[in-house]
């Protein structure tokens, strides 16, 4: 039984280590939480990954009228440094929206950047990491992206260096050899 003991003692011991887990011993607002368990109905319940800010606030505004434009925004801070979501607040053309499912995009993007993705679509290699509009639009069609959210992906490629468009196609830098 000592061992046991033991056991539970050092895993509590890890689970309060403020340096492991930030957020270990913090209150959270019950508006917060529920901003949360409202973000993660949506990941179940609905087919949309992507969502405009607007809505989310929308969201947490209709499930609690006195939270503030300032207060979501720091809960979408805590939602993103958790992973629950992604905001990219400092990028333009992406801080008015919010992924709500952030498996959903990093699996779009591994589909373009991984050099396994070309067997996702029965395609030759590509010549000089350079990847045809026709090409790129036939993967997407497998994520069924409508044109804003095709935008969207477009503007966080290029924010973040994952591929560039060019005349005819795009260049993808990680599949360069």
């Amino acid at each position: 039984m000592a061992g046991i003991k033991d056991f539970r003692r050092i895993l509590f011991k890890l689970t309060q280590d403020k340096k492991r887990y930030p957020t270990v011993e913090l209150f959270l607002p019950k508006s917060w939480l529920d901003l949360e368990e409202e973000v993660k109905a949506l990941k179940e319940e609905s087919l949309v990954p992507v969502i405009p800010l607007q809505a989310l606030i929308e969201i947490a505004q209709d499930k609690d009228p006195h939270f503030k434009n300032k207060d979501i925004m720091e809960a979408l801070l805590y939602l993103h440094m958790t992973g629950e979501v992604l905001h990219f607040a400092c990028v333009p053309g992406l801080k008015d929206y919010v992924f709500v499912s952030p498996t959903w995009l990093i699996d779009v993007i591994k589909c373009v950047i991984s050099p396994a993705f070309e067997g996702t679509l029965d395609t030759a290699p590509l010549p000089d990491s350079r990847m045809p509009k026709e090409q790129m639009a036939a993967l997407w069609e497998q994520f069924n992206l409508d044109i804003d959210q095709y935008n969207l992906l477009q503007t966080l490629a290029t924010a973040f260096g994952l591929w560039y468009p060019e005349q005819g196609g795009y260049v993808i830098p990680t599949l360069m050899q």
